[in-house]
């Protein structure tokens, strides 16, 4: 599993929340804004979507589940 398939431990909700708000969410144990959302939808599994992160220093591109 690559660094970027690494689940964030973000739920999708709160990270869906957060990008239409301009809003952050905690990432392992800090706050972090959400810089872009891209969904995945089907039927047969749950909503995920990968995000990038910017935790001021880097842009993490991480998903959700």
């Amino acid at each position: 599993m690559t660094e970027e398939e690494r689940p964030s431990g973000i739920t999708y909700e709160d990270a869906k929340e957060a990008a239409q708000n301009s809003g952050s969410v905690d990432f392992e144990g800090r706050k972090v804004r959400v810089a872009g959302f891209n969904t995945k939808t089907s039927i047969d599994e749950r909503n995920s979507a990968r995000i990038v992160l910017d935790t001021g220093d880097e842009y993490l591109d991480r998903c959700t589940r």
